[in-house]
């Protein structure tokens, strides 16, 4: 082979090289590592040894030999000796940066990766995720060193590298400088690129450099859906907008394709569906005539035994005061005996304190023959404080006391069921009325504060801050302040009992010792990923990125698992259980709004799968948490945030299982069910149960039921001489009887309405545009925005 031949083979291997180790370290930086940070610690540290091992085998042939062949060309071209010898050194600095500063991290995660599942738990996830960083970071700098050390353009390819001619020995000096300074502008605007999202050891998220390459799968604009039900806009994160695979059950039960008998059955079902349907609207509107917000003027409840009260306030601060810190027990303690020696002559602040306190705690009391008495007097306290409240403002109700009644409200109306949907509104009121009174600012800013004052400052805003960034979460709307609107500092990690009224410093206990504030200093720490969430799901003209969705959703992973942790790590006290799903439910619930959007487009897109995953682990963990007979309670009595736990998790689970359906075909509901679909419909009869039993407790949402029962009879779908759409039909039907039973009982109007009479239902007291012969399609029928629309067990539109 003559010299021209050796030069032009040496070019085409050491070009191949160059760009396709380039093009590895490139894809391996880019598209893959950065999916491993929301893995398992054990998992991520198996993909990566399984990803260094698999290079490794292909690298280092192919580096050597790129080198190789760049040194052969340098020797036999010495007019072009420097250029090609910075290409020689430029490969093997590849390796040398491989073995020199990279082989550290790479073997730690070696080493995690052979420690197994369990073992693996004790190491840090933030070290995980710092040694993948440094890895991805290291890894883009080998791109661009083996992307320089290819030639590339006229000045350095085919012709001028081949040829021989004397002439082309006497290229001059200031060529060859040319060359190698484009060569290290070219290295420069490769770092440059990588370095503002990926620094050693920077947990942020990458920049948007790193997503605008991959438009197409990972920087989808957010499909805006917004539902207008009558006066109310519901957001993306809205339950309204998470049921859109109930739009092909509604087509499918509309459609008439079966014999002319069938179509004739399933259109009396159809009408009886719509009666009962009218009948359980005039049963909600029944309900709510004697409630105490209907009444201009009501006597207040006397208050119960000290000794129930004693019990309801213990069962409060040891389950709610977890979260939510409102009140300084031992001040709490002080107040409520003085307000017992003499009630009434105490203050309306403490009054409301005292009386909202007892009537939270009744809502994890067990039924008993004095539930309903209870439940009344609970009631009026809530109305009683949100009448103070309302009223004219004056001194007593702009301080620390009126806003600890405030949010003690805000819980109640929630656990009672009062009006629990409307909370955003009143959180406006809540959060102004709290930097009115500077809570925003850090009372190290505020002259003359003592200890305990700074502190219950401190705990009351973060309370506050929790429960805006929940409401804004239920209501679908961005939330009413970001993290540029306060400087106040979390609450210190100590105990009630070290707080004392003087001016003074106060020493913090270690982050690892677990106080009475840990769980809300947890959260408070995995706030801002919350409200970045709900700002961007919510706000008008906000785009997410998936890389963005995958940094969030492992925040919240991260925090949920830190706080399972920190509340077994404390001294075991009465409801730690409780605590424990309490905290879990504040934060998962995030992770279900946040994936529900990107679950629904895995099956056109298989790089969202991870979202369909956490998806419906999400509400899995929502529905079925560690069992605890209060917490069970609360879920089913509760509106708000524990009505809409039962909503978005029901509607997550039926839509995987109508995916599941159309995933399988005509087959779904011919063959033998696998573990899968057996864990689905399992997951689906205990939602069942559940809403069963909220009707029990007076609830009146009767369509969730109904339309998780069409779709249970879906999937159970195995009954001879029936088409699948009569047995879906006939299910609602079946599940609307039982709740018009249920809520009739429960109200106690069985003599009011047992007479059933076509003229009554069209009478004045019902809207007629509900009624219309529209509301015969099932797409009406099934619509995503008709589930009760005030979570006040019949306070709002029942549907």
């Amino acid at each position: 082979m003559d010299t021209p031949s050796i030069i032009r083979t040496a070019q085409a291997i050491g070009l191949t090289g160059s760009f396709f180790l380039s093009g590895i370290y490139f894809a391996s930086s880019h598209l893959v590592i950065h999916n491993l940070y929301s893995l398992p610690i054990a998992t991520a540290a198996t993909i990566f040894e399984d990803i260094y091992y698999t290079g490794f085998r292909l690298i280092v042939p192919l580096a050597f030999g790129s080198a190789a062949s760049w040194s052969i060309a340098a020797y036999l071209r010495p007019d072009r000796r420097v250029e090609l010898a910075v290409a020689v050194v430029a490969m093997l600095g590849t390796m040398a940066l491989t073995r020199l500063v990279m082989i550290g991290g790479v073997n730690r995660l070696l080493e995690i990766s052979a420690m197994g599942d369990v073992a693996a738990q004790t190491v840090r996830r933030e070290e995980v995720l710092e040694l993948l960083q440094e890895w991805r970071t290291w890894n883009w700098v080998r791109s661009g060193l083996a992307f320089a050390s290819g030639p590339h353009d006229g000045g350095s390819g085919g012709g001028n590298l081949l040829s021989t001619h004397p002439s082309s020995q006497s290229l001059n000096k200031e060529n060859e400088l040319n060359e190698l300074n484009r060569r290290v502008r070219t290295l420069e605007q490769l770092l440059s690129i990588c370095a503002p999202g990926l620094a050693v050891g920077n947990p942020e998220r990458p920049g948007p450099q790193s997503s605008s390459n991959l438009k197409d799968t990972s920087c989808l604009p957010q499909d805006k859906r917004v539902a207008l039900n009558k006066s109310r806009l519901f957001g993306q994160t809205h339950w309204t907008n998470a049921a859109h695979e109930f739009k092909k059950i509604a087509a499918f039960l509309s459609s008439e394709t079966g014999s002319s008998a069938e179509n004739e059955a399933t259109r009396r079902l159809k009408s009886d569906i719509h009666t009962l349907l009218r009948k359980c609207k005039l049963l909600a509107k029944s309900m709510k005539a004697s409630r105490p917000s209907r009444c201009l003027s009501y006597s207040e409840p006397s208050l119960s035994t000290k000794d129930f009260a004693d019990q309801m306030t213990r069962l409060y601060i040891s389950r709610f005061e977890s979260a939510f810190r409102i009140l300084h027990i031992p001040s709490f303690w002080t107040e409520y005996e003085q307000y017992w020696s003499n009630p009434a002559e105490a203050a309306n602040a403490s009054k409301f304190k005292v009386q909202l306190v007892i009537a939270v705690g009744s809502s994890l009391y067990p039924e008993s023959c004095n539930t309903a008495k209870i439940q009344s007097a609970a009631c009026q306290w809530v109305y009683a404080a949100q009448n103070w409240l309302s009223g004219p403002m004056e001194k007593d109700r702009l301080g620390i006391s009126a806003l600890q009644v405030q949010c003690l409200l805000i819980l109640a109306r929630q656990t009672l069921s009062i009006g629990g949907d409307l909370i955003w509104i009143a959180m406006g009121t809540v959060v102004r009325t709290a930097m009115q009174v500077g809570l925003h600012h850090d009372p190290k800013h505020i002259t003359r504060v003592t200890i305990l004052q700074a502190e219950i400052r401190r705990r009351l805003w973060a309370t506050i801050l929790e429960m805006n960034v929940q409401a804004s979460l239920d209501a679908g709307v961005p939330p009413t302040i970001s993290f540029d609107d306060f400087d106040t500092a979390p609450p210190s990690n100590v105990d009630d009992t070290e707080l004392v009224d003087r001016i003074g410093t106060l020493e913090q206990r270690p982050k690892t010792t677990v106080t009475d504030t840990s769980v809300q200093r947890l959260m408070f720490e995995c706030l801002r990923p919350r409200l970045e969430i709900v700002r961007r799901m919510n706000g008008v003209c906000s785009e997410m990125a998936y890389d963005e969705v995958l940094t969030l959703s492992s925040e919240i992973n991260i925090a949920c698992r830190n706080c399972s942790l920190l509340i077994k790590k404390g001294d075991g006290a009465e409801g730690e259980m409780f605590r424990c799903n309490l905290a879990d439910l504040f934060l998962r619930r995030f992770l279900l709004s946040l994936h529900r959007p990107w679950a629904s487009r895995a099956r056109e897109n298989p790089l969202f799968y991870f979202s369909r995953k956490t998806s419906l682990d999400s509400a899995t963990a929502i529905l079925s948490p560690t069992p605890d007979e209060e917490f069970s309670r609360l879920v089913v009595v509760g509106s708000g945030i524990f009505k809409n736990r039962i909503i978005h998790a029901s509607l997550a689970l039926a839509s995987e299982l109508l995916i599941e359906s159309d995933e399988q075909g005509d087959s779904f509901s011919m063959q033998e069910p696998s573990s899968y679909r057996r864990m689905l419909v399992g997951a689906m009869k205990e939602a069942l149960w559940q809403t069963t039993q909220r009707m029990q407790l007076g609830d009146t949402n009767v369509r969730l039921h109904m339309k998780l029962s069409i779709v249970l009879s879906q999937a159970e779908g195995t009954e001879a001489g029936a088409s699948l759409q009569q047995r879906m039909a006939q299910s609602a039907k079946d599940s609307l009887e039982m709740a018009y039973t249920t809520i009739q009982a429960r109200s106690g109007s069985l003599a009011a309405l047992s007479h059933y009479d076509e003229n009554i239902l069209t009478s004045q007291g019902v809207d007629q545009q509900d009624f219309s012969d529209g509301f015969f399609d099932f797409d009406s029928i099934l619509q995503t925005t008709d589930f009760i629309t005030d979570a006040n067990f019949g306070s709002g539109p029942p549907f």
